[in-house]
C-alpha cells in the first residue's frame, strides 16, 4: 500500500495553522484542480483508490476538487486534523 499525504490549497492570506473554519481562496482552488488534473493523468500507475481528508473546511474543499476530477470516493475524519 502507498499513502500520498497532500497539504491543503492556499487558504485566507496570513492565516497560519490550527483548526478554523476559513476556506480556500481562489489560488487554493486553482492549486487543488491542478492536483487532481496531476493524479488523474497518474492515477493507474500510482492505484489511487481513495481519498482520504480531515474534516475541516480547506481540506474539505481541496478533496472535493480531487474527487470531481479522479472519480474517487473521499472519506472524511475528524481523526485527520493536524493536532498541536
Amino acid at each position: 500500500m502507498k499513502i500520498f499525504l497532500v497539504r491543503h490549497g492556499a487558504d485566507e492570506e496570513g492565516f497560519r495553522g490550527g483548526w478554523s473554519s476559513r476556506g480556500l481562496i481562489e489560488q487554493g482552488v486553482f492549486q487543488s484542480r491542478r492536483l487532481g488534473e496531476f493524479l488523474h493523468r497518474y492515477q493507474d500507475e500510482y492505484g489511487i483508490r481513495t481519498i482520504m481528508s480531515s474534516d475541516l473546511p480547506r481540506a474539505v474543499e481541496t478533496a472535493r476538487e480531487i474527487e470531481r476530477i479522479i472519480n474517487k470516493e473521499t472519506i472524511y475524519s475528524e481523526d485527520l486534523e493536524g493536532k498541536e
